[in-house]
């Protein structure tokens, strides 16, 4: 029987005089200005070095607001403010470092667009660059010193408590487990509670008491769906207390513990499946494609001329080969590459995977497969809203991994679909390219799809372009 608690118990259950704890939103708060601070500062310093003054003009007070602007997303996109980035040493290191690059490559393609850039001086964005990013280092170096002298775990994390319904003993212990065990924002489980069982692990009255003097931040509580009424009998206590309190029933698949829950039509429903990116992603996503595939398209048209000048005269056929594919929304497109197989012996649904030393494959051809320059024609997939630069590879219709479909050889192959394809991808770079002779083959490439798909960001983007024009060929690729 689950023990009684009045409301009146937490009549002598004061808070007391407390340690004071940094918030991750306060520190999240406070690490934003100092960035901002930073840049509008650093501007203005190299601003004084360069011309002698900190006065500025009009258009060059307007480029440093965009700067501001664009730096401060950066910021944000990178991770950089999340509770769980916070205490990350290395890892605000290297945000911080990418959001300054980043910011440099995107003024500068807005200014090649805008015909803007010759009025700029390099000389002062250049010093701004390592000045703000000197700057942005030693920000993050004076947070990590606060939180390494104040034990970072100890200052951000969330202190939780669990209380266990009679009979929920074990459920309980499991859930402190998968607390844990939690990544994300830094959880500490300071104790297990038992009602109503014995042995108790200790009395609902000191789970209230160190609640009520600030030691705990969240009460779980492991309690059946249909014991209501003692659910009820232990939350009306806890409303005078300034707590988060939730409910983790053990009837619950646990499955859908990391489900969101959302209202339909006012009716209470738990999200079982999101789309893996937001329209806000979805349209920085796309603007990031429009921006580099039209860049590149323009600086490549002299070397895409050469090479279709070189693939007709080694053999006969259109420089163009199109095949069906499969991409987003499980929708079909055409893909285009330039064709590096004999016309004749083309393979329009690729039911026969290319090996080493494959005859089909004209001389020019193994030159431009081996480099990947075949794909080049896919920038126009990616204008026409077919393909991104980054995402997980389109494959041909009939593609099997040994004598298997794909879809066949992995369960979780059609996830895949729920981001467009695109012409280079995780797995690419890190290895999983070229054939796939066997189901491993097949079965690491999909995992690699589905890290990318579920831990998106503009930066990873970024990341995988410059490893993959860091590694253009490679031993897989024939």
């Amino acid at each position: 029987m689950t023990e009684r608690i009045e409301t009146g118990t937490l009549a002598g259950y004061r808070g007391k005089n407390r340690t004071l704890r940094r918030s991750p939103a306060v520190l999240a708060g406070a690490l934003r200005l100092g960035d901002l601070a930073v840049l509008l500062g650093t501007g203005l310093l190299a601003h004084g070095l360069r011309f002698g003054t900190m006065e500025m003009s009009g258009a060059t007070l307007n480029a440093v607001l965009l700067s501001l602007l664009i730096a401060a997303n950066a910021l944000q996109l990178a991770g950089s403010y999340r509770p769980e980035a916070l205490a990350d040493g290395a890892g605000q290191l290297r945000k911080a470092a990418f959001a300054c690059v980043a910011t440099v490559l995107l003024l500068a393609l807005l200014g090649y667009l805008t015909k803007t850039s010759d009025h700029t001086s390099r000389l002062w964005a250049g010093l701004w660059f390592v000045l703000a990013l000197t700057g942005l280092l030693a920000v993050r170096a004076a947070l990590f010193a606060t939180l390494r002298h104040g034990r970072a775990h100890a200052l951000l994390a969330q202190r939780v408590a669990v209380l266990a319904g009679p009979g929920m003993m074990e459920a309980a212990v499991a859930v402190r487990h998968r607390l844990e065990r939690r990544a994300g924002q830094p959880l500490a489980v300071v104790d297990l509670f038992s009602v109503g069982e014995a042995p108790a692990v200790e009395r609902v009255e000191d789970l209230l008491r160190r609640a009520g003097e600030g030691g705990i931040d969240r009460i779980v509580l492991v309690f059946p769906w249909h014991d209501m009424a003692a659910v009820q009998a232990l939350v009306a206590p806890l409303r005078a207390l300034s707590v988060e309190v939730d409910l983790v029933p053990p009837e619950v698949d646990a499955r859908l513990l990391d489900r969101p829950a959302r209202r339909i039509a006012g009716l209470p429903a738990l999200n079982l499946i999101a789309r893996p990116l937001s329209e806000r992603q979805v349209i920085a996503k796309r603007l990031t494609d429009l921006a580099v595939a039209g860049l590149a398209l323009l600086v490549l048209a002299p070397l895409l001329a050469v090479i279709a000048l070189a693939v007709r005269l080694d053999s006969p056929g259109p420089v163009l080969f199109r095949q069906p594919r499969r991409g987003f929304n499980n929708g079909v497109f055409t893909v285009f590459k330039i064709r590096t197989m004999r016309h004749d012996l083309r393979d329009p649904e690729g039911g026969r995977l290319t090996a080493r030393g494959d005859p089909r494959v004209t001389r020019v051809g193994r030159v431009l497969r081996r480099s990947s320059l075949d794909e080049l024609p896919q920038l126009f997939n990616v204008l026409r809203g077919e393909m991104s630069v980054v995402g997980p590879r389109p494959h041909a219709l009939s593609a099997k991994a040994g004598d298997t479909p794909y879809a066949e050889a992995v369960q979780t192959y059609a996830r895949r679909y729920r981001v467009r394809p695109g012409i280079t991808g995780w797995a690419q770079v890190n290895g999983w390219r070229g054939g796939t002779g066997t189901l491993e083959d097949i079965e690491n490439r999909v995992a690699c799809d589905l890290y990318y798909i579920e831990n998106w960001s503009i930066w990873l983007d970024l990341r995988i372009i410059a490893m993959t024009l860091c590694n253009l060929t490679g031993k897989q690729a024939y």
